[in-house]
């Protein structure tokens, strides 16, 4: 997964490609390729994802080499990106390849999102 910009601020578009460059053959055995936009949010208790986007943007097999464009619209209302002592809020897209009777290949980024005075 490689993201247009690892710096976005709430109610933005995080944009990217999720490329694929390497020949492997579970690839034409693929389902489809599924895509997850959400913050992890961890700390001393249990941890939490807040999912924004989780679909299937290619279905069926994928070929190799190729490339998938994304856009995913982000909240308004964040919850922004956070790292302290006891609470890791992070902000990450995966992709990851269905690929039955195997495991999935799969890649994750991770960006920051900040308020919209923070950005500038």
């Amino acid at each position: 997964v490689t993201l247009a910009a690892e710096k976005l601020e709430v109610g933005q578009t995080v944009r990217g490609t999720v490329v694929f460059d390497e020949p492997q053959e579970k690839f034409a055995r693929a389902n489809g390729v599924r895509l997850e936009v959400f913050a992890e949010v961890s700390g001393s208790g249990t941890g939490e994802k807040v999912g924004v986007f989780n679909q299937l943007i290619s279905e069926g097999a994928v070929r190799s080499p190729s490339q998938l464009s994304f856009e995913v619209p982000l909240p308004v209302n964040g919850p922004c990106s956070f790292e302290g002592r006891y609470v890791k809020i992070l902000w990450k897209v995966k992709a990851s390849v269905d690929v039955d009777w195997a495991i999935d290949p799969k890649s994750v980024a991770v960006f920051r999102l900040v308020p919209k005075s923070a950005a500038r």
